[in-house]
């Protein structure tokens, strides 16, 4: 396939007629590269799911788009660069069989019922300019999958009968997300309204200890659940395990997790393997899961570009820009954790010397605030016991030691945040796992830091939030991965 040279484009819904302009957070069967300037494969003529696909100036610029059109007949492969394009999906009946088209058509109308939570018939043909009788017929199809239910009337504007209300229906399909973590192995069962079906946690030291017997360990964790997921009448679509260190998904493969002291751990293998082969098993970096889980149900939700950061067994961090995850050219990006602060530092458990983790973890943290080794294996903030609350109920009562450590801490973080932001121009930073009890003592030194090391900050100040979603970040967004893809492709 050839290759050229494109300008940012902008993905928008695939349902949109050629005159009507709506831009939206790119789904993964419809979305377009995002950076300007940048050498990408040429997007196939016909998409599966989304249909060919027609490059258009964003500006209703007759000349330039005419001059694209000739382009096109003249098959030149290059596009001016300085204009701005956006990238539309346009779908002729002659460019997807009726199987596929009914197919994009039903991921269509799932994703408006999704976005919308409450929405008529009527308001569905509105919102994708399909005909009456085609939405009639899809919302008849996904009533029988259990994907959606009619929720009584919905008012209409003016007069005219009101119409049955669509939502969707959370009491047929379920997702799990996992989590392995330096101590601690646990679950969430979500459905499609975000509702917790069932969940467990299971205190275990998995640092050092064989890959295999780990994940053996959670697949038991997970059986019996999923048992009585079966039996309650809910289908599972897959499972997502969120990991401490770096994964690649194509592969199912933990490539390193330096907390862990693994490498090379085919994990989707081995747990499908121990759950009979018949689930979709799906790896993630678990703070890119969290970010996703903030982006979806937290303060992300009112910002498409922010940097999560994550405490949990170390530091980690997922950015989120256009309200996609972002994970650089290698697949590696966001590792906050391990960019160095001081090169004579401590040793961190990557290998390197003072690493971000080393000065900024709970391990730091709980060290710095006189907390036994015991107590510092403790890193999950829904363990039934753990050292954190305990430390803000010593913060609240102005502890000496206590405020000296979140002082340092913050500022240690912030001196990493603000080095980020300087690259990538981030405008918001949001703080979980650990970090979200303590944000109160932390946002201070690390709003300092930042106001002062970065350099547009008097321009574009930043914003320092913590997190709402409290404990179990990771879990969340594993399960929202495989929902949304769901929701994305029913006939997945």
């Amino acid at each position: 396939m050839s290759r050229r040279l494109v300008p940012r484009f902008r993905a928008i819904s695939t349902s949109r007629h050629p005159t009507m302009r709506q831009t939206r957070p790119p789904h993964p069967a419809v979305g377009g590269p995002e950076r300007r300037g940048e050498t990408v494969v040429a997007p196939s003529p016909r998409s599966i799911v989304g249909g060919p696909r027609l490059i258009t100036p964003v500006r209703d610029n007759r000349p330039a788009r005419d001059r694209f059109f000739r382009i096109l007949v003249r098959g030149r492969r290059t596009f001016p660069v300085g204009e701005e394009w956006e990238e539309r999906t346009m779908a002729p009946p002659t460019a997807l069989s009726p199987r596929n088209m009914r197919r994009h058509n039903l991921g269509l109308v799932l994703r408006t019922v999704a976005d919308r939570g409450t929405v008529s018939r009527a308001e569905i043909v509105a919102a994708t300019a399909l005909n009456k009788s085609t939405v009639s017929s899809l919302v008849g199809e996904l009533l029988a999958r259990g994907l959606v239910r009619e929720n009584g009337e919905r008012p209409t504007r003016g007069a005219g009968r009101p119409g049955r209300a669509i939502g969707l229906d959370g009491d047929t399909f379920v997702a799990l997300g996992l989590e392995v973590s330096v101590d601690h192995l646990s679950f969430a069962a979500i459905d499609l309204l975000g509702r917790v079906r069932d969940e467990g946690f299971l205190r275990r030291e998995n640092r050092g200890e064989d890959p295999g017997e780990t994940i053996e360990a959670l697949g038991a964790l997970v059986s019996r659940p999923l048992e009585r997921l079966r039996a309650g009448g809910l289908r599972p679509v897959g499972v997502t395990v969120g990991l401490p260190g770096l994964v690649d998904p194509t592969r199912g493969e933990l490539i390193v997790a330096p907390n862990l002291r693994w490498g090379r751990v085919p994990v989707a293998r081995l747990l499908r393997d121990h759950l009979g082969g018949a689930l979709e098993v799906r790896l993630e970096n678990e703070a890119n899961l969290a970010a996703l889980a903030e982006r979806w149900e937290s303060a992300g939700r009112d910002t498409p570009d922010f940097v999560y950061v994550s405490g949990y067994a170390g530091v980690g961090a997922g950015l989120v820009t256009g309200g996609e995850l972002y994970r650089g050219g290698t697949g590696f990006g966001g590792e906050l954790g391990h960019m160095t602060l001081a090169p004579d530092g401590p040793s961190c458990a990557c290998g390197s010397r003072g690493c971000v983790e080393t000065f900024a973890g709970l391990r730091a943290l709980l060290r710095q605030s006189g907390y036994s080794p015991r107590d510092v294996r403790l890193t999950s903030p829904t363990a039934p016991v753990h050292p954190v609350p305990e430390i803000a109920a010593a913060a609240t009562n102005g502890d000496a030691r206590i405020l000296a450590a979140l002082e340092d801490i913050g500022s240690r973080l912030g001196i990493a945040l603000a080095s980020s932001i300087n690259l990538i121009g981030a405008p918001v930073v949001v703080l979980g796992g650990y970090f979200t009890p303590l944000h109160p003592w932390l946002h201070e030194p690390i709003a300092r830091e930042i106001r002062h090391r970065v350099l547009a900050a008097h321009w574009a100040p930043v914003e320092v939030l913590r997190s709402r979603i409290i404990g179990g970040a990771p879990v969340r967004g594993g399960a929202g991965v495989l929902l949304r893809a769901l929701i994305d492709d029913p006939d997945r």
